[in-house]
Parts: C-alpha cells; sequence; structure tokens
C-alpha cells in the first residue's frame, strides 16, 4: 500500500503543479514588440478619431469611443457619473459656433494586452455664439481598456480646460 500512495501523490501533486503552472500564465501574458505596437497604433487610431469627431462637433460620435464605465478628472474633481459628463458636454458645446482640437505630442505606454496608457498635449479653440474664444494648451491622459472585444477609454484625465472656460463665463 505504501508503494501505490507514493506515486499516487506524486503525480497528484505533479498535476497540481502543472495546473497552477497554466493558470498562472494564463493571468500574466507577456506582450511582444510586435503585439504592443499594433496595440500602440490602435490607441492613437482611435485618439485621432475621436479627436476628429470632437473638432466636428460629434459627440456622440466621440463619446462612442468611451466606456459606459468611463471615470473623468477635471480641475482637481472626480466625476463617476460619465452620463452627467455627457449631458454637460452637450450643453456647452451647442453653444460652440467654432471648435477645433488639435493633438500635440502624445505616448503610449502598453502595460498588458487588455490596458493601456495615452497620455500628451494638445491644443483647443472653441468660439461660442457670443463670439467669445477659449484657447489654450492642456495636457491629459486617457486610460484604455479592452472590453468587449473593442478598446474604450475608461478613465480620462484632463488638466483645466473647463475649470478655465467656466471661470471665464462665470466672470462675464
Amino acid at each position: 500500500m505504501k508503494k501505490l500512495l507514493t506515486p499516487l501523490s506524486l503525480v497528484i501533486s505533479l498535476c497540481f503543479l502543472l495546473c497552477f503552472s497554466i493558470s498562472c500564465q494564463q493571468r500574466k501574458v507577456t506582450l511582444d514588440e510586435s503585439q504592443k505596437a499594433e496595440i500602440t497604433e490602435t490607441i492613437k487610431q482611435i485618439t485621432k478619431e475621436a479627436f476628429e469627431a470632437g473638432s466636428n462637433n460629434e459627440l456622440d460620435r466621440m463619446f462612442s469611443y468611451f466606456s459606459d464605465n468611463t471615470i473623468t478628472i477635471e480641475h482637481g474633481m472626480i466625476d463617476y457619473s460619465w452620463e452627467e459628463h455627457k449631458k454637460i458636454a452637450h450643453e456647452m458645446m451647442a453653444n460652440m459656433v467654432e471648435l477645433k482640437y488639435t493633438m500635440g505630442e502624445i505616448e503610449v505606454d502598453v502595460l498588458s494586452a487588455d490596458v493601456a496608457v495615452l497620455y500628451g498635449f494638445y491644443s483647443y479653440m472653441m468660439k461660442d455664439k457670443s463670439d467669445n474664444t477659449f484657447e489654450g494648451k492642456d495636457a491629459w491622459t486617457w486610460v484604455f481598456n479592452y472590453e468587449e472585444d473593442e478598446w474604450k477609454i475608461r478613465h480620462v484625465h484632463i488638466s483645466a480646460l473647463f475649470a478655465k472656460l467656466n471661470k471665464r463665463r462665470n466672470n462675464e
């Protein structure tokens, strides 16, 4: 009986270690440089399309690149309500007669097969119906998540563009 238990326990232990090893490898996927480059290009293309939509005041198209669970951070405030954020953006942009967003230098850091961070600078120019012009340069960060077979913007951190606009409007 002792001889049977030893090989059996050895086989069971090896099976357990093999399953554990496979499980760990599945959780940690190492991307090669070509995979990272492909993800980087995809993220840059999505960003370009989102900026073009924003510049054309096509907010619904722009927002289609964002996750339904997007969280934004603007001028030191965390906004957990993506629907409220979109509503405010629609109201503000309805007052704009001219609009242009221009991407500056951007970097993409691919963290995994399903998470990438984009950061950089952009310039903006907006003119409202009262002929007020708002322009400047800001920094921003987008965290992308691969969800439901596509890349979506999941987190937005923008420097103080909207704070500047609101401050200027409140002073009028």
